[in-house]
C-alpha cells in the first residue's frame, strides 16, 4: 500500500506572490496565502464548450467572453440550462475541456494562463454544503486549517485566525452548536451552514471565490444576508477579491448587492455590465424588453432569456454583447514570463504531512463516535440480545447424537451473525459520507491514504470488542466444551470473522457507486459466502465448477476453524447413544472426529481456516483501497 505523500515537495523551490513590488518575481507558494501575501486578480476568459451527443456536437456555451475584476461581486444568471454552472466550471479551472482560454491579470500587470497552480490562490464553494453533522462549525474549520494553512503556524495561531473567521461571517453564537443535518438532526440554520461553507473556503485568503448558487434552499432573509456576505468579502482588507457567483433567482435586494452582472441564453452572452444598469440597457432595445415598474429585474431578466416571443430581442442583445466584447476576444494570452519557477502541483500533493491528516481524520472519527452515543448504544445493546436470544434457544446443550446439529448450528449462527452485524455498518464508513470525503480529498486537504487508515484505527476498537461482547455470553450458555483453550479459540474465531466480514463491508462500500447500491450488493455477497461454506452443503459435494468460488468465502474458513477448535475437544471424545439410538442404529456419531469426518473438516486445520479468515480480511482491505483510490481520481459530483 503506498504511503500518504507529505508536504509538497517543491516548497523550497517557491516563493510567494508579492505585488506590493511591481517588479518581483511572480510565482505561487503551495502553502496557503496570508493576507498581507493575497494579491489582486482580474479574470478573463474566452472560450466555447461543446459536448458530444451521439454522432453530434451540441453547444453549451457560444463564444463565452468575459471579465470579472477585484472588489467586485460578478453574478452570473440565466434560466435553467443556459449553462451557468458550465461556465463557472470552466472558468474555476474544474472544467478543462473548452476550447479557448482562462487568463489570471495580477495587481502588478502581470498576465498568467490558468494553471493548477492557480488553484492554490482561489477556491471554490459548492452548492451543497457537506458538513459532518456531529460537529460544530468551530471544530469543522479547525480540522480544515490544520491540515491547508501553513504548517508553520501553532495551534495557537490556527485557533486565532478560526475564531477571526467566525467572527467576520457571523458565526459566533452558533460556533459550539453541532452543524446538523436538514433532514434528521436538528442544527444550525441554512444560512450558518452556508456561511460555514465560505469560512472553510476563506481558511486559505484566496484571491478568486467561485461560488455556485450560494443562495439555493435559503428564505429570502438568508439569502440576502449570504449575498451581503460576498459583498464584503469583496472589499474587505487592504486587498480586494475576486468573485464570481451562479444564481438563480435572487430577491430585489439581493440582486442590487451585486456590482457586476452577467445574463446567458442557451450559452450565449446577452449583457456583462454593472447590474445597476442591466435594466437601461434591456430597454434601449425595445419596449417589450422595459421592465415594469414595481418588477424585480432578476425576475424580469429570467422571463425575457426563458420565453421563446423573446428570442428575436435575445438574439439582438446577444450580438451588442459579442461586438462591446470584441476586443478582449481578440486579445491572446502571453505565456508565462517566469516558466521555470511555475510548476503544475500534482493533485496528489498536500500541505500536511502524512502523519498530520491521519491523526486529524482519526481525532474527527473518534469525535464524530463520541457525539453519536445513541448509535454505540444500540450496538452494543443489539450485540447482548442476539447473544442472549441465542444462548436460550441452545441452552445447555448436552452430548447427545441430537445435539450435534444443534452445535454445528450454533457454530454457523454466530459467523452469521457476525457476518451481517459487521458488513452492514462498514458499508455506511465510506458509502455514505463519500461526496464529503472526496471534495475535502480534491481540495487537497488529506489522501485517501490517510483517510483510508484513520478509518481503518477509527473502526478497530469496535470491531474488536463487539464479537468479544457477543461470544463469551454465548459460549457458556450453550453449553460448550469449559476449557480455557477452547473457549479462547472460539473467541478468537468469532472476532476473525468480524473483521474479515467488515472488510468486505469496506470493499462494498468503496466499490459500489453509491450507499443504496452497495446495501443492495450486501446479500448478493453474502449468500454465496454462505452456501460454500460447508454447513448448508458438504464440501466434497459442492461441483467442481464452483469449488474455486469457495475459496473466497469466509463464512467457510469461520466454520473450517470453529469446527476443528470444538468437535476435538476431549468431552466429545465419547459421545452418548441412547439404547433407542443403538438399537436404530442410528449412533452416528461416537465422538468428534466422526462428525468432522461427516462435515469433510481437516481436524487440524484450526490454524490453516484463521490464517486464511485473516488473509481474507487483509486482502478485502487492500482491493477496498484499491477501489478508494481508484474511485478518487474519477469521481465526478455535479459541479464537475
Amino acid at each position: 500500500m503506498p504511503s500518504c505523500v507529505g508536504v509538497n515537495p517543491i516548497v523550497t523551490d517557491a516563493v510567494t506572490i508579492d505585488v506590493a513590488t511591481k517588479d518581483a518575481p511572480l510565482s505561487l507558494s503551495p502553502t496557503p496565502l496570508t493576507t498581507q501575501a493575497r494579491p489582486e486578480i482580474e479574470v478573463q476568459w474566452n472560450f466555447s464548450l461543446s459536448t458530444a451527443v451521439g454522432d453530434t456536437q451540441k453547444k453549451i456555451l457560444d463564444r463565452a467572453v468575459g471579465v470579472a475584476r477585484p472588489g467586485e461581486v460578478l453574478a452570473i444568471m440565466g434560466p435553467s440550462g443556459a449553462g451557468k454552472t458550465s461556465l463557472l466550471n470552466c472558468i474555476s479551472g474544474r472544467n478543462k475541456k473548452h476550447d479557448g482560454s482562462v487568463t489570471l491579470q495580477f495587481g502588478n500587470g502581470e498576465r498568467r494562463p490558468w494553471s493548477k497552480a492557480m488553484k492554490r490562490i482561489t477556491a471554490y464553494v459548492q452548492q451543497d454544503d457537506l458538513i459532518l453533522s456531529t460537529i460544530t462549525p468551530r471544530e469543522h474549520l479547525l480540522f480544515q486549517a490544520s491540515l491547508q494553512m501553513d504548517q508553520s503556524l501553532s495551534q495557537e495561531e490556527i485557533e486565532a485566525h478560526v475564531d477571526s473567521l467566525l467572527e467576520q461571517l457571523n458565526l459566533t453564537k452558533c460556533k459550539d452548536t453541532p452543524v446538523g443535518d436538514p433532514t434528521f438532526v436538528r442544527g444550525i440554520s441554512g444560512g450558518e451552514r452556508k456561511r460555514v461553507s465560505f469560512a472553510a473556503q476563506l481558511l486559505g485568503d484566496p484571491s478568486v471565490l467561485f461560488v455556485d448558487e450560494p443562495t439555493s434552499g435559503l428564505d429570502s432573509h438568508m439569502a440576502e444576508e449570504v449575498v451581503s456576505i460576498l459583498r464584503e468579502l469583496a472589499t474587505q482588507g487592504d486587498r480586494r477579491r475576486t468573485i464570481i457567483t451562479t444564481i438563480h433567482q435572487p430577491t430585489s435586494h439581493a440582486y442590487a448587492a451585486f456590482d457586476q452582472l452577467l445574463l446567458l441564453s442557451d450559452g450565449r452572452g446577452v449583457y456583462l455590465g454593472p447590474a445597476e444598469e442591466a435594466v437601461n440597457h434591456f430597454a434601449g432595445f425595445g419596449p417589450e424588453l422595459t421592465c415594469p415598474q414595481y418588477v424585480n429585474p432578476s425576475d424580469f431578466f429570467l422571463h425575457v432569456l426563458g420565453v421563446s416571443k423573446f428570442r428575436p430581442s435575445r438574439d439582438a442583445l446577444c450580438e451588442a454583447y459579442n461586438i462591446k466584447w470584441k476586443s478582449l476576444s481578440k486579445e491572446e494570452t502571453p505565456a508565462p514570463a517566469i516558466e521555470p519557477q511555475i510548476t503544475e502541483l500534482d493533485s496528489q500533493l498536500y500541505s500536511s504531512s502524512c502523519w498530520r491528516q491521519f491523526s486529524q481524520l482519526l481525532n474527527r472519527t473518534w469525535v464524530c463516535r463520541v457525539r453519536n452515543p445513541r448509535e454505540t448504544h444500540v450496538m452494543f445493546l443489539m450485540t447482548i440480545f442476539f447473544s442472549v436470544i441465542m444462548g436460550l434457544v441452545y441452552f445447555q446443550l448436552d452430548n447427545s447424537q441430537k445435539a450435534v446439529q444443534s452445535r454445528n448450528g450454533i457454530v454457523f449462527m454466530a459467523a452469521l451473525q457476525m457476518a451481517f452485524q459487521q458488513i452492514s455498518p462498514t458499508i455506511q464508513v465510506f458509502a455514505a459520507d463519500l461526496p464529503m470525503y472526496m471534495r475535502e480529498h480534491k481540495q487537497g486537504a488529506y489522501s485517501m491514504t490517510a483517510l483510508y487508515l484513520a478509518r481503518m484505527v477509527g473502526d478497530f476498537p469496535f470491531q474488536l470488542i463487539v464479537p468479544i461482547i457477543y461470544s463469551v455470553p454465548l459460549y457458556w450458555m450453550v453449553g460448550l466444551p469449559p476449557i480455557t483453550q477452547v473457549f479462547l479459540k472460539f473467541v478468537l474465531v468469532v472476532v476473525l470473522t468480524a473483521n474479515a466480514a467488515a472488510s468486505l463491508g469496506y470493499l462494498l462500500g468503496c466499490g459500489a457507486p453509491n450507499a443504496t447500491v452497495a446495501q443492495m450488493l450486501m446479500p448478493v455477497v453474502l449468500m454465496p459466502n454462505m452456501l460454500l461454506s460447508g454447513f448448508m452443503i458438504n464440501l466434497d459435494n459442492i461441483p467442481i465448477f464452483i469449488q474455486p468460488f469457495s475459496y473466497a468465502s469466509f463464512v467457510r474458513y469461520a466454520m473450517g476453524a470453529s469446527f476443528a477448535n470444538v468437535w476435538t475437544a476431549s468431552e466429545y471424545d465419547n459421545m452418548e447413544c441412547s439404547a433407542e439410538e443403538l438399537a436404530g442404529n442410528q449412533c452416528k456419531f461416537r465422538s468428534g472426529q466422526d462428525v468432522l469426518n461427516y462435515l469433510s473438516i481437516d481436524k487440524d486445520g484450526f490454524v490453516f481456516n484463521c490464517i486464511m479468515l485473516v488473509a481474507l480480511s487483509v486482502g478485502f482491505r487492500v482491493m477496498a483501497y484499491i477501489a478508494l483510490r481508484l474511485r478518487a481520481r474519477k469521481f465526478k459530483t455535479a459541479n464537475n
